[in-house]
C-alpha cells in the first residue's frame, strides 16, 4: 500500500444537532469520509454535554448540521462521557446510496 496514493478526507468543526422539531444543541465533530461506497458517507465522533449526548443516542434520526451548512443523518454506535461514535448517512432518504467514494465526497462537500 502506497500511503502517498491514499487520500484520507477528514471533516471537523462545530455543528448543531437537531432532534425532531424542538431539540437542538451544539457539538464538536470529527468525521472521516469512508473509503467504501454505500449509505454511510463518513464515520467518526461527536462531543458535547453528556446529558444532551444521551438524548442524541436515544433519538430516531438525529441530524447533524455541519459547520459549512451541510446536513447528515446520524446513526449512533456507542460512547460515553460526552463522546458518541457515529456514522453519517446520506441525507437524501432511505434509498439514496453513494455509488462511489466521489459521491460520498459530493454529499459532504
Amino acid at each position: 500500500m502506497d500511503l502517498h496514493d491514499d487520500t484520507i478526507d477528514e471533516l471537523s468543526g462545530d455543528g448543531t444537532i437537531i432532534i425532531g422539531r424542538c431539540a437542538a444543541g451544539a457539538v464538536s465533530y470529527w468525521l472521516t469520509i469512508v473509503p467504501v461506497a454505500g449509505r454511510v458517507v463518513a464515520e467518526g465522533s461527536i462531543t458535547g454535554p453528556e446529558k444532551f449526548m444521551r438524548k442524541v443516542m436515544n433519538a430516531t434520526g438525529p441530524k447533524l448540521v455541519l459547520q459549512d451548512g451541510y446536513v447528515v443523518t446520524l446513526q449512533c454506535e456507542g460512547g460515553a462521557t460526552g463522546v458518541r461514535w457515529v456514522k453519517a448517512l446520506a441525507d437524501g432518504g432511505p434509498t439514496e446510496q453513494c455509488a462511489a467514494r466521489s459521491d460520498a465526497l459530493r454529499v459532504l462537500n
